[in-house]
């Protein structure tokens, strides 16, 4: 099982700042504890003072309890069986967590009658489209497709982005269910939760609006005005935002868009319209999910420094500045070849590295590689003082293994090594390295060169691998010339 813990929550998929992350392997129950036959673990959180939220999964991926919200001193029994789909709650935080999980199954439930909206650019035709997803699906006795919405360009989407602003998320049947469970759950707890049904519905919404584009400009502006612009309409209390999830995920969606509309800097925005404690917050999530895009991420991170008064916020902050600062020596990195020999970063000094961190299975990553980082490495196949290394986090050395052997795309003069615990590594959690693919440019003393707003494509990272590379001299001249195959004394043929 994958527990994932936020002491303080900043993002579900964009850093790893307040997540505590570890694995436990369910050993034999006993009959002493009422679960003879079955399989269990245990698991203690970090200490923490407000709330904190709580993820259990498979390591596939399959949330059975996802960012439920805990306080201090909950305590929770779980069974879960696989065979019949049961849930079941113990324990004195029991109430709590079913309603949260009853909440769960109805957004569920909702996503999953819904019909599916496609919409169409203006070049496609609703029918063929249609038709291309008749032939997708199965071809089972009985098996009901569901209509298709085709949603056109124009006049079409702002009648479907009407439809879809329109519904109250006052409404949301999550609410009554809260209501059920009012006698459980503290004040706070209640309105937290109150707070985090809302906030997913306002945050759904405004995502809709900000990423299809409307025909009319103007009119984005008058849907954002009508909907969103006074927060204070869902009476959620800033008390009650900062500590929730999901609407502290919509306030910072609302105020970027604003920011886009209005031309006005996110930061005054956020100064403007929120006490200091959330402003903090906003900025820390803002800055936390982004600094990798940012122009001079350095600049605004300094910038936020000099506004937010936080503590955890703040020393986020500086820690980004601190991992990313160029010179640094970067922190031991221990991995393996595909012959189980360790491998460290020291094995190359005197040598410039192209770090690339991946994992089998994302198709970002095998892009990245097949496009680009084959040409970044053939360019610099005669310098002797560089090096292309593609580290897998993925955690199964054998699949790691046997995906090389059947994807050669990933096989072109590169050193191909292992490193495993995508989410326990010390190094990944350090340099916050938590979506993929993620290059980093280290030097030939073991110094960092550039890990943030580093080149997508193959000519920038030439460009920047070039611009630090010295000029060739009798010293960095290849030993061999005529091949692309790199070799590596320790580490034999790549």
């Amino acid at each position: 099982m994958e527990i994932r813990f936020w002491d303080h929550y900043l993002g579900q998929a964009v850093s790893v700042a307040g997540l505590h992350r570890s694995f436990r392997r369910p050993v034999a129950g006993s009959i002493f504890q009422g679960n003879d036959g079955a399989r269990v673990f245990t698991y203690t959180s970090p200490e923490f003072d407000q709330v904190a939220y709580l993820t259990l999964s498979s390591p596939l991926g399959d949330a059975f309890v996802d960012r439920f919200i805990l306080e201090p001193g909950d305590s929770i029994y779980l069974s879960i069986d696989l065979r019949r789909g049961d849930l079941l709650f113990g324990g004195n935080a029991a109430g709590k967590f079913e309603v949260q999980h009853r909440i769960q199954q109805a957004n569920r439930r909702v996503d999953f009658l819904a019909s599916p909206s496609f919409h169409l650019s203006s070049k496609q035709d609703p029918e063929e489209r249609r038709s291309y997803f008749e032939r997708l699906s199965p071809s089972l006795a009985g098996f009901q497709i569901k209509g298709i919405q085709f949603v056109t360009e124009g006049e079409g989407r702002s009648r479907w982005m009407e439809g879809q602003l329109a519904s109250d998320p006052l409404g949301d049947s999550g609410l009554a269910l809260l209501e059920d469970y009012r006698p459980f759950l503290t004040d706070r707890l209640y309105a937290l939760l109150r707070a985090d049904v809302i906030g997913r519905q306002l945050h759904r919404r405004i995502t809709l609006l900000k990423n299809l584009p409307l025909k009319d400009s103007g009119e984005t502006a008058r849907y954002f005005g009508a909907y969103f612009s006074d927060p204070s309409q869902w009476g959620v209390p800033d008390s009650t935002a900062l500590l929730s999830a999901y609407f502290s995920d919509f306030l910072l969606e609302k105020e970027s868009m604003e920011s886009r509309l209005t031309g006005e800097s996110l930061f005054d925005l956020l100064g403007r319209d929120y006490p200091a404690p959330l402003r903090d917050l906003l900025m820390g999530k803002f800055l936390l999910g982004n600094y990798r895009r940012l122009p001079d991420y350095e600049k605004t991170v300094r910038t936020a420094l000099g506004e937010v008064e936080s503590p955890y916020i703040r020393e986020s902050l500086l820690h980004l500045l601190t991992a990313n600062k160029k010179g640094s020596p970067l922190k031991p990195l221990v991995t393996y070849d595909r012959e189980g020999n360790r491998v460290t970063l020291d094995d190359f000094r005197g040598t410039t590295v192209l770090l690339a961190f991946w994992f089998p299975g994302c198709m970002p990553s095998r892009l990245m590689h097949e496009r680009h980082l084959v040409k970044v490495r053939e360019y610099f196949r005669d310098r002797a003082d560089f090096e292309l290394l593609s580290v897998s986090t993925d955690p199964n050395y054998s699949y790691w293994k046997q995906y090389l052997l059947e994807h050669p795309s990933y096989r072109f003069g590169n050193v191909n090594l292992f490193l495993g615990g995508r989410y326990s590594d010390p190094f990944l959690h350090y340099y916050d390295i938590y979506s993929y693919p993620r290059l980093m440019l280290v030097g030939p003393g073991g110094e960092l060169i550039k890990s943030v707003g580093m080149p997508a494509d193959a000519a920038g990272l030439i460009e920047l691998v070039d611009s630090v590379l010295p000029g060739l001299s009798a010293e960095n001249l290849p030993k061999a010339t005529g091949s692309s195959i790199s070799t590596n004394p320790k580490h034999g043929l790549q």
